[in-house]
Formats: C-alpha cells, sequence, structure tokens
C-alpha cells in the first residue's frame, strides 16, 4: 500500500472543549507506480499478482469531507485515531477520507445496480480504505507498562525513591515500591484483559454475495468490501458487516446491539431522489454495521440489494468503537486543580530546599550530605503516595454502585457525577414504559372535533379509523406483528388484520418499493353495513418513513374494487396542522390538545389527501414526499396512554429537592449550558450520541451500544440516577477530604524536619516509617469506606476546586494552628532544668528532647487532621458509621498515648527517642494535642462550614458579576420582566389521578414550592417536564402556526 515512506511528520492538534491533545504522525505516500505486493501484504494480506499488475498506474478515487473528490495515481495521507487524513492538494491541508456518505446524490447510488465493482476497481478502493474490518488494537506488556510508568506521579515516585535509597530510607521505600508495583500490575492486567474483550466483542467476519460488473454474484469475505460494492442480502438472519443504503426490497432488523431499540425496525429502499444523501434523513433506508437482518422481502425471486456506503472504522459501529478506544478527556476542575496544588507545593519544596542548602553550608556539612537533605525535603513536601490515596474514595464508591447493579467503565467520572446540577431525561424507555396503552381517538369532521372514543371500532365509518388501519409501519414476521409499540397499539385497538399481499398488479405499481401489507378485518368482526359496502381489504402500496426532521410519516393504499388512492399522513399535532387545510382544522385544537397534553397523554394527528385515479398510470413511487403530504384534511387525533416507571415520581421530586434541573429532551431538542455538568440518562435507544456528549452519561440498556456511556444501570428504571449523585457526592467529598488530607500531611511532616534542621536533627527512619505507614496509609485507606449519606440530595453539590477561597482558608489556617503547636513544644521543651541542647555528632544521630517533642506532637496532628478532613453531612453519613476508620482513630490513638506517655524500652530503641525524666512534660504534650484537636475541630466545622460556606458565601455570592456565564444569564432572565419566568406557585387544572376502565377521575391539585411530594401526581411530574421545554420550544421555533405543548416522538 505504502510506495515509500518520506520522513514527513506533521504536527496535528485535536480541541475538545477547550481541551488541547497533539499528535505527531507519519506521513505516508500512497501510489499505484510503483505497487507491490509485499508494500499492501501489512494491510490488506495476501493480494493476487496478476490483479496487482492490471491496475499499475490507474487511478485512485478519493472522497474528502470537504467536498473534494478526485482521481489521483498517488496521494499523501497519515493515520490518527483510526481515521484517515488525506492531503488536498488543491486547498493545502489534509482533511478526512470519507465514504459515500459525503456528497452523494441519492439517484447516483441506484446508478448501475445491475452492474457491480470489478475485481480491479475493487482492490483499488481497497488501496485508499483498507480492509473492511474494526481491529481493536492489543498493546504488549512492555507497551502498557511504559505508557504507566510514564505518567508524571511515577517519574516523580521513581525521583523520590532513589533519594530514599540514597539516605538509606529502606523500609518506607520498600513499602512504596510493593504498592506502586501493585497498582502498575492491576491496571496493566484490567487494561489488557479490557482490550482483550472489546477486540472479540466487535471482530466479526462473514462471507457475503458481491455483485460484480460482468452481473454475476462472487462469494468473498467482508473484509474485502468497499464503498461501492453491491452486495446481496440473505433472506434471514444474519450480521450485517458495513454501512449500506438498501437498493431493492425490503429489509426488518434489530438494532438493540447499536441503538438498543429493541423494537425490529423495517427499512425501504433509497428513494431515487435527486437530492444529497443524509444518514440522518435517510435513516430508514440505511443499513447499519454489526445490526442484525430478521428478515428480507422482495417480489418473487429478485434479489434484495445494498450499496456499501462505509466500511470499518468509518461505518457507525466502527466510530463507536473508536470513541471508547479514544475517549476524551474528563475536563474537571478538581483534577485541574489538583495539578495546580502539586505546582504549589512544589514552590514550597523549592523554599525549603534553599532553605536547608543555605543553614546545611552555614553548619559546614558536606556537600554529599546537604544534597541528600536539600532532595529529601522535596520528596516530603510532595507525598508519593498521594495518587495511590485519590482513587481511594473512587474505588470504594464503584464497589458500592457495582453491589446496586451500577457499573462503571471509567472511575475518573463518579467525581465528575457529584458535581452535577443538571439531568436530561430521555423519555420513552426511561422515564416511562415502554408499552403504550390506547386511550381513545377524537374524531373531526368539517373541522368540529367529536367526542373521545375509547372504543375504536365504532369508528369505522369514519376516515380516521381507516387511517389508523394503513398509516403505521408494522410488518409480519413469521406470522407476528412486528414494529413500533404506538403503531402496534394503534392497529390492535381496530381490531383488523395484517397479512403480506399477493396481488400482481398491486406489486406492479411498487417497482421494488416496499412488499404490499394488506388489512382486513378479522373474521369473527361484524362490519357495519357502510363499511362492508366499502371495503372488505385495503392495500399499502407505497410507504414514506417517519423522519425526525419532518415529525411525520405518510402512505398510499388502495381500497379493495377501488380505481382511486388515498394517502394518510400521521405525526405530531403542529406538523399535521400546518399541513392541512385550515377549514378542515378544528379552531379550539389548540385547547383540547392542551387539555390531554398536561395530563400526560401522548397525542398523535392524523390527515389524508385523495390522490385522483389517474395516477394510475404513474409509478406510485415516484411520487414526491411534497406532492403527498400537503392539503391534507384533517381527521382527528389518536390519545395513547404512556405509564411513568415507578420510581420515576419519586426521583424526578428529590432531585428538584436538591436545587437539580430535570429535562426532558428529544432527538431535535437538546439544551445546552455553559460550565454546567450534565448527567445524561436513556436507554441507549436513539440517544447514545447525547449520552456520550453528557459530562455522565447513564445507559440502561444493555447494548452494545452503552460501553459508550460513563455508568450502566442493570435496573431499567430512573433510581440508579440519585444513586450515581449521591455516591458522586460522597466520592468527591471523600477526593477532597484525603486530598486535604495528604497535603497537610506532607506540610506538617515539612514543618517538623525544618524546624530539626535547625539543630541539625531530624526525624529517625522508623519515626517517618511510622507516621507514613502506620498513619498516613492506615487512614487514607480507611478514609472512604464512609458510606453516601441515606437522607435525601443536598440542595447543594459539594466544591469541586481545590483553589477556592474556603479551601485554600481551611488549609492555611489549619497549619498556621499546626505550627504554632509544633513551635511551642520545639521552645517549650528547652525551658526545663532537665533539657540537654543536642550536639549533632555520628553516635548521637537525631536523637533529642527536639525531637521526641516535634515527633510525639505531629503524630497527634496527623490523627487530627483525619478526623477534621474526614467530612460527614449532608453528603456523606457521619464518621462514627465508618467503623474501620473508628477502630483505626482509636487504636492508632491509644499507641501514640503510649509512645508518648510510657513507651516500652524495645519502641523508645526502634524509634530512636529519648525520653523526658519526668512525666509532667509527657502529659503537657498529651494537653496540647487535645488542644489542637479541639481546635482545629471548631475552626473547620464552625467557622469553615457554617460560617464562611453557609453565611458569608451566600451573603456575599453576586451572581451579576460571576465569571461563569449561565450564572449572569439565570440572573439577567429572572429580572427580565419580558421573558416568560415559571412561578413558585401555579395552578394545573384538572390533572388525571388514574384511569379505571372508562371511568376518569380527575382531581384538581394546586401545586407550591411548600408541597409535600405525596401532593403531587405522577400526571404533573412529567406536565412539568413538559413545560421545562415547552419555553425553549417557542423560542426556537421558526415556523408560524400552532405550537405543540405535548409530548413528541422520542
Amino acid at each position: 500500500m505504502v510506495g515509500d515512506r518520506r520522513k514527513i511528520r506533521p504536527f496535528s492538534s485535536d480541541d475538545y472543549q477547550g481541551y488541547k491533545s497533539y499528535f505527531v504522525q507519519d506521513v505516508q505516500e500512497i501510489s499505484t507506480k510503483d505497487i507491490s505486493a509485499k508494500s499492501l501484504s501489512t494491510t490488506l494480506g495476501t493480494v493476487d499478482r496478476e490483479l496487482l499488475e492490471k491496475i499499475k498506474d490507474k487511478k485512485l478515487k478519493i472522497n474528502l469531507e470537504n467536498g473534494t473528490r478526485c482521481e489521483v495515481q498517488e496521494y499523501k495521507a497519515f493515520w490518527c485515531k483510526k481515521r484517515c487524513y488525506v492531503w488536498d492538494t488543491t486547498k493545502n491541508i489534509f482533511t478526512k477520507l470519507v465514504g459515500l456518505d459525503h456528497g452523494t446524490i441519492c439517484s447516483d447510488l441506484h446508478v448501475s445496480r445491475d452492474n457491480g465493482l470489478s475485481k480491479e476497481e475493487q482492490l483499488l478502493r481497497r488501496i485508499v480504505y483498507g480492509n473492511n474490518d474494526i481491529v481493536v488494537p492489543l498493546q504488549s506488556i512492555g507497551v502498557l507498562l511504559l505508557l504507566e510508568v510514564l505518567n508524571p506521579f511515577y517519574v516523580f515516585q521513581v525521583f523520590t525513591l532513589s533519594v530514599w535509597f540514597a539516605e538509606g530510607y529502606l523500609y518506607y521505600t520498600i513499602a512504596i515500591v510493593l504498592m506502586s508495583l501493585f497498582g502498575i500490575t492491576s491496571s496493566i492486567i484490567q487494561t489488557r484483559k479490557n482490550q482483550i474483550n472489546l477486540r472479540g466483542t466487535v471482530a466479526s467476519s462473514e462471507n457475503v454475495h458481491v455483485l460484480r460488473d460482468t452481473g454475476i454474484f462472487e462469494n468473498i469475505s467482508s473484509k474485502q468490501l468497499v464503498p461501492g460494492d453491491i452486495i446481496k442480502l440473505p433472506k434471514h438472519r444474519a450480521t450485517l458487516v458495513c454501512d449500506a443504503v438498501l437498493l431493492t426490497g425490503q429489509c426488518i432488523l434489530n438494532e438493540s446491539m447499536l441503538t438498543g431499540e429493541s423494537v425490529p425496525i423495517t427499512k425501504t429502499f433509497l428513494p431515487l431522489h435527486h437530492t444529497l444523501y443524509d444518514a440522518k434523513e435517510y435513516t430508514y433506508h440505511t443499513l447499519y454495521n454489526g445490526t442484525t437482518i430478521i428478515q428480507t422481502k422482495s417480489h418473487g425471486e429478485q434479489p434484495v440489494l445494498a450499496r456499501v456506503i462505509r466500511t470499518g472504522f468509518l461505518t457507525t459501529r466502527g466510530t463507536l468503537v473508536a470513541t471508547i478506544l479514544y475517549p476524551p478527556p474528563v475536563d474537571f476542575k478538581f483534577d485541574k486543580d489538583s495539578y495546580k496544588f502539586i505546582g504549589i507545593l512544589a514552590i514550597i519544596a523549592i523554599c525549603g530546599f534553599v532553605y536547608t542548602i543555605i543553614t546545611k553550608v552555614s553548619r559546614g556539612i558536606t556537600a554529599g550530605d546537604i544534597a541528600i537533605k536539600a532532595l529529601d525535603i522535596i520528596t516530603i513536601v510532595i507525598p508519593p503516595a498521594l495518587p495511590a490515596a485519590m482513587t481511594v474514595g473512587k474505588l470504594y464508591a464503584q464497589m458500592r454502585l457495582k453491589y446496586a447493579q451500577i457499573y462503571c467503565i471509567n472511575n475518573r467520572v463518579i467525581n465528575v457525577s457529584g458535581s452535577i446540577n443538571c439531568v436530561c431525561f430521555d423519555k420513552t424507555g426511561t422515564l416511562t414504559e415502554d408499552e403504550l396503552d390506547m386511550w381513545g381517538a377524537v374524531a373531526c369532521t368539517n373541522g368540529v372535533l367529536a367526542e373521545v372514543q375509547a372504543d375504536i371500532s365504532k369508528l369505522e365509518d369514519h376516515p380516521l379509523f381507516e387511517g389508523m388501519l394503513v398509516c403505521h409501519s408494522l410488518t409480519l414476521i413469521d406470522g407476528e406483528i412486528c414494529g413500533d409499540p404506538l403503531d402496534a397499539k394503534m392497529f390492535e385497538s381496530t381490531k383488523w388484520m395484517l397479512k403480506d399481499s399477493d396481488c400482481m398488479h398491486i406489486d406492479q405499481l411498487y417497482n421494488n418499493s416496499i412488499m404490499p401489507i394488506v388489512v382486513r378485518p378479522l373474521e369473527n368482526v361484524s362490519l357495519t353495513k357502510n363499511m362492508m359496502n366499502k371495503i372488505t381489504e385495503i392495500d399499502t402500496v407505497q410507504r414514506y418513513q417517519f423522519s425526525n426532521s419532518l415529525q411525520r410519516m405518510s402512505v398510499i393504499v388502495r381500497a379493495s374494487g377501488s380505481d382511486n388512492f388515498r394517502a394518510y399522513t400521521k405525526g405530531s399535532p403542529e406538523t399535521i396542522i400546518n399541513l392541512s387545510k385550515m377549514e378542515t382544522v378544528p379552531k379550539d385544537i389548540s385547547l383540547t390538545l392542551e387539555h390531554f397534553t398536561k395530563r400526560g397523554f401522548r397525542v398523535i394527528a392524523i390527515g389524508c389527501r385523495e390522490i385522483i385515479s389517474k395516477s394510475i398510470s404513474q409509478e406510485i413511487s415516484k411520487l414526491s414526499r411534497e406532492t403527498i403530504e400537503r392539503d391534507l384534511d384533517f381527521l382527528g387525533l389518536v390519545i395513547l396512554e404512556n405509564r411513568l416507571k415507578q420510581p420515576t415520581a419519586s426521583v424526578i421530586m428529590e432531585l428538584r429537592e436538591a436545587n437539580i434541573r430535570v429535562m426532558m429532551i428529544t432527538e431535535y431538542l437538546l439544551y445546552i449550558y455553559i460550565y454546567i455538568y450534565i448527567a445524561m440518562c436513556g436507554d441507549g435507544a436513539n440517544d447514545c450520541g447525547a449520552l456520550r456528549a453528557a459530562h455522565v452519561g447513564i445507559s440502561l440498556s444493555k447494548a452494545e451500544s452503552s460501553v459508550a456511556s460513563s455508568f450502566i444501570s442493570r435496573i431499567s428504571d430512573i433510581s440508579c440516577v440519585s444513586q450515581i449523585i449521591r455516591e458522586g457526592r460522597a466520592a468527591l467529598v471523600t477526593s477532597f477530604g484525603i486530598f486535604k488530607f495528604m497535603i497537610a500531611y506532607s506540610l506538617t511532616e515539612f514543618l517538623s524536619v525544618i524546624i530539626l534542621y535547625s539543630i541539625d536533627s531530624n526525624l529517625t527512619d522508623l519515626q517517618f516509617l511510622f507516621i507514613d505507614i502506620f498513619l498516613i496509609i492506615n487512614f487514607a485507606f480507611f478514609f472512604g469506606k464512609t458510606h453516601a449519606c441515606k437522607n435525601k440530595l443536598s440542595k447543594t453539590t459539594p466544591m469541586t476546586s481545590l483553589l477556592s477561597f474556603t479551601a485554600l482558608l481551611s488549609l492555611t489556617i489549619h497549619m498556621f494552628v499546626m505550627i504554632v503547636f509544633q513551635a511551642t513544644v520545639y521552645h517549650a521543651v528547652r525551658q526545663f532544668s532537665w533539657f540537654i541542647p543536642f550536639v549533632s555528632t555520628s553516635n548521637t544521630g537525631y536523637t533529642c528532647y527536639e525531637n521526641y517533642s516535634v515527633f510525639c506532637v505531629s503524630m497527634f496532628q496527623y490523627i487530627t487532621m483525619a478526623i477534621v478532613f474526614s467530612r460527614g453531612k449532608p453528603y456523606r453519613r457521619a464518621i462514627y458509621t465508618n467503623g474501620a476508620f473508628m477502630f483505626s482513630i482509636f487504636l492508632l490513638t491509644a499507641i501514640c498515648i503510649y509512645i508518648t506517655v510510657y513507651p516500652a524500652d524495645w519502641i523508645v530503641s526502634t524509634l530512636q527517642l529519648i525520653l523526658p525524666p519526668v512525666y509532667d512534660w509527657r502529659l503537657i504534650i498529651l494537653m496540647l494535642a487535645l488542644a489542637n484537636f479541639l481546635i482545629c475541630l471548631f475552626l473547620e466545622s464552625f467557622v469553615i462550614e457554617r460560617v464562611i460556606e453557609n453565611t458569608l458565601k451566600r451573603k456575599l455570592h453576586k451572581p451579576e458579576k460571576s465569571k461563569k456565564q449561565y450564572l449572569k444569564m439565570e440572573y439577567e432572565l429572572k429580572n427580565c420582566e419580558s421573558w416568560p419566568k415559571f412561578k413558585s406557585t401555579y395552578q394545573t387544572p384538572e390533572l388525571s389521578v388514574r384511569k379505571e376502565g372508562n371511568v376518569r377521575n380527575i382531581a384538581n391539585i394546586t401545586r407550591n414550592s411548600h408541597c409535600q411530594s405525596g401532593q403531587i401526581s405522577n400526571d404533573q411530574i412529567v406536565n412539568d417536564l413538559n413545560n421545562s421545554i415547552k419555553l425553549s420550544n417557542r423560542c426556537i421555533d421558526k415556523k408560524n402556526g400552532f405550537e405543540n405543548f405535548g409530548f413528541t416522538n422520542d
């Protein structure tokens, strides 16, 4: 494939939400001039040499994303994140290579439908696009090890361990090495396992029948497929291995592995339009890689054909896998601030480094000792155990979520979920049940709406009944009706039956459009005399599939014994009303729709249009949608009940009470907020993009597409949302507390060393070991075992910035207190008559009264910080509920008291302590330690948390001057009289409480900001969600006409 490799390495960047990643790639020159089997073997495998001779000097067809199409003998390209970028000589820029889905006219995809690509042309395209496979790279153990140890923290650890080893501090060095090896090994094993599992999941290869230029089908491996190939689809069970558009016949697919949608989808052939093909617009004519063919249908023995438009990583499935392989960076303020804080510690370390050098040089210490002691200061200020300690809270939260059947793919997102202040929900399948119930229909005659009719069979004399019979995308699979649940419920209510047509005269009208579908009454259903005189069966001869952008679908039908055709259109009410003749639209339609939609009903409208009989001589399939879908007669409304899942109301109420914005989104309406952390919860059906785009994606699906979400819940309701936020907040508070604890520990130890350096003393190796292992690692390990608070979610979110005023003030105050008490014991011990000044010699080591005093008081300071920074409510349970942590606190406190007051001789010799000859000083140290604890506890729990966080912060908060744009916008909207805003108290008339049979219980419910959750019905919860999108709907809707206040198809 590569003629020769030039030494050109372009510098490329990837910008994701302000986070830039940089790549350097090798540019390859692809040419057919000097092509050889050897150059192709690495990418395409074995290639026929005779075929190679035939394509030499032939031109390669290039299709670029910017619209450039050209045929060249050679071009330059590089690959980044599984995508190929080609040098566009006309615009002097590298542009992404694309398939036939860009810049192709729909009718052009039908060109040469009877003759496929030759073997030569297929090989030329394989040179450009590569093999049709999705290969997940398996990195070797050596590469994974290298990537892991190149982490900045591990690089610093190597430096730290080198210093400690040179200093002879072996015990803690060995402990850190073992911990690091365990962490690195676990990470490598997990990464390798994930790569193997992903490769096994996406790897697939099938034999396919491809049409050659001779008109004969050839059986080849799916890996050889290229964009432009025409393939024959099998009649029954098979897995698609490329993205393609359907050219003939009809195909019924199961797309659950890709979208999570379990309902079979019917795909029809691509219309012969002279418009650009768009995958979203023509999704009902597009077949996707990884989906399963349930059944194909064609006329007679004609094959069902499809043209390949994308292969490999260009396919929808390939794009999904690439997203998994190269996930976007988690842009979280806490993580960014942690690196900034490390920078602050580095500055402190440099100051200590300089101070050590100056003081040691002034005392005539040797250069080697000065270097070791100065470097040791750096390792003390920046704790090497910080990365391991920071993961503790997230790991415990991940374990608790797993116990609740919520699985987290990337535990870095757990902390982000603790900052969520806006949750978006998909509706169908997430907030509501997948199943719909038919509630009734409202017929319209001459612009007048009739009463709601629950028994649909009583409407059989009205055209609305015929519309409900035929305007759907249902199909038969092994004699069973399959399709959209809404269509199924609507058709089921008519009590008619569906069957495939065997009428040849109808087949001739299709010209390979859809398989003709016939509806007829069941044998045990008695028709009215008028209905029996009119029709006995209805043939569907053309179908225009539902379009998200148009919000409608249409069919053309013909009743038996009639020469005339009729078109029916079904869709959202505002769409059908805008397409209908105004004289047929009821004047009170707005009030009627508002009446039903405020009760949470799903409302759709149906219209029809007569097609004059001269159209028989034309091919029905050539009639455009624009011709059919205009000047409709408005027939009425179909009303379905979409029941809420049981936990929906309580979860939404809990989120709202916690001041978390709750929104219901649809496919075509998506909210984007600046600097807001958004969670998206969906069932994986048609919302995979939103799940990946949100800061936190929560999938309720077991489909393959769900692996791109941050969280996967095996419980298919939204109860997992509050649980994830609750655990996320607990994990964030834990991470915040551990970070502050580790920073305070390192600075406290730094202070102890600096104080003792002033007399050329220091903490001994085993004193360091006792502090680092028995105190710090012990507390850090049990710190995160405190469970999330069981109570309702707090109205405020935890702090996310380590560099905030409150966080910095907290650390500064506590460190000042630590300095005061360490300096106090250092100077106070010198005032006793039994005190002996320290003289540094090789024999005495570091043993002195100052060492004993500073070490003993610092032991209690570490315990104090572990308790003070282990914050409980409102995000975590109280500290006493963490049994393991409390046990370690009591045990180590007792041990520290024992070491301070009356240690055994072996402890004295091991820690190299020199005990004061009297117990007075020992007891004074205990009293000072208790005073230190009480002062720090008062400062943190009262001054910091209550006074500063809760009182001053609220008074000083001025959103109009905030740097955050969304806060300024909210403030401006609230103070803008012309903007419609929500009121704290509003009246919702006649909210449906429950429906039993044909009896509707209606109640007037008033809701205000102080009402209890039990006073609000489920219907009102959904109604409020609809209201939350109503305002923006009005603002962005550019159409003139009716505004839909109800649910839309999602």
